[in-house]
């Protein structure tokens, strides 16, 4: 497993974020967009991108989805540039479906 793979598995790749529902009514708030968007306009620290896994995405509340949305159509800083389908990375982790935290991952070469 290379060392990429290995820091996806236990949850610690620097380009790789996170956002799920939490707290009250175990939603995704606006909050937690907003430092979503923060970090993805920055550059990447070990990769080519930064990318964004939303889990349980349906459980975005209102202003989360709105924000979330003017993200995806107007995207800035290192975001914009990272949306071209000609960037691909020569290896890509294989996650698993499992539950969150089981920590299946391989490498495949492309």
């Amino acid at each position: 497993m290379c060392t990429a793979c290995r820091k996806i598995k236990h949850g610690n790749h620097p380009d790789l974020h996170r956002l799920a529902p939490e707290g009250a009514g175990d939603q995704i708030r606006l909050g937690a967009v907003q430092g979503l968007t923060a970090e993805l306009a920055l550059l990447p620290m070990e990769g080519r991108i930064r990318v964004a896994l939303i889990e349980d995405a349906h459980r975005l509340n209102p202003d989360a989805q709105n924000a979330l949305l003017k993200v995806l159509e107007e995207p800035v800083g290192a975001a914009a540039s990272s949306s071209r389908p000609t960037m691909r990375p020569r290896f890509s982790p294989q996650l698993s479906a499992g539950p969150r935290g089981s920590g299946s991952a391989r490498c495949r070469q492309r």
